[in-house]
């Protein structure tokens, strides 16, 4: 086994949880969904917005776009229970259903780890989330008379707290790492330890492999980690970008690989995976789904 000091130690994935498209709401069923080659995609839920008031078959024309769906959970993005997690109506009233769902998500990500979210509090367990898009906060800017909301709506909607809430609500406290120097030998908090990383697309690549970097550190006390990726598609205003940028498949699906490719289909997803290094995982005889053995990044 490697020791705390190995940036070569495999890491273990211990939990697993997601909410996706459909009625996927684990990972099992996830597996189910892909062995019956099941498709997800549906047109646009009324509850996001208006399809037809942006749909029109040329992707040229002013405020519009070309797909004629996507793929959407299937759960509402207004259920959230509050009291659970210790917030208050209005601080949940204005708070990004990315950030109500992550919380749950993580939770159950604990939940099938076997793992007590009571047992991490003061623990030092980073939290890395990836996410690229914010469109609930998009919706808030428009409306500035919801004067009720001030105090809470920069918490309640940045980017930067979908790992931050994470880390408070569990009282996570991250990494601990010992830095040297020929004088003195002292310990510090990074800032590192709750991050919300933006990369685009690769986002939630980008957290994953930053997490594991944080476990293998050479000087690192981090205990564990937990790693999100959070995606909900809830306004039209990315949509008619990316039309004109030409990305999104007008078809609405994607041909991977295919010389039928003519883009892609966005898709809902919030997702959390709990890490630990291997060495630990065996020890602590935890459940183990998958090792991961390294990862990289480049550009």
């Amino acid at each position: 086994m490697g020791s705390h000091n190995d940036p070569t130690e495999p890491i273990a994935v211990v939990g697993m949880a997601c909410r996706l498209p459909g009625s996927i709401n684990s990972p099992s069923s996830l597996w189910e969904t892909l062995l019956s080659k099941r498709s997800t995609y549906t047109p646009v839920p009324p509850s996001r917005f208006t399809h037809t008031s942006f749909h029109h078959p040329d992707g040229s024309r002013p405020g519009s776009f070309t797909i004629p769906g996507g793929n959407f959970l299937n759960s509402s993005l207004a259920a959230f229970d509050a009291s659970f997690f210790g917030v208050s109506p209005l601080d949940a009233h204005v708070m990004d259903p990315q950030q109500r769902i992550l919380l749950e998500v993580a939770y159950e990500c604990l939940e099938g780890a076997g793992v007590p979210a009571e047992s991490l509090r003061g623990q030092n367990v980073g939290v890395y989330v990836g996410a690229w898009t914010s469109d609930y906060e998009n919706i808030q800017t428009k409306d500035p008379n919801a004067k009720e909301a001030e105090a809470s709506w920069i918490i309640g909607t940045g980017r930067a707290i979908l790992s931050n809430r994470i880390s408070y609500i569990f009282d996570l406290k991250g990494p601990r790492y010992v830095s040297q120097t020929k004088t003195r030998r002292f310990h510090a908090h990074t800032a590192d330890y709750s991050m919300t990383i933006d990369t685009g697309c690769s986002a939630s690549a980008m957290a994953l492999h930053v997490a594991c970097q944080a476990l293998r550190a050479p000087s690192s006390q981090t205990h564990s980690a937990l790693v999100g990726g959070t995606n909900l598609m809830i306004n039209p205003e990315m949509p008619i970008s990316m039309t004109k940028l030409g990305i999104l498949s007008s078809t609405g699906g994607c041909a991977t690989f295919d010389e039928r490719a003519n883009g892609y289909s966005r898709a809902d997803g919030v997702n959390c995976l709990y890490l630990k290094r291997l060495s630990d995982a065996l020890r602590d005889r935890d459940p183990i789904r998958a090792v991961i053995r390294a990862s990289v990044v480049n550009s």
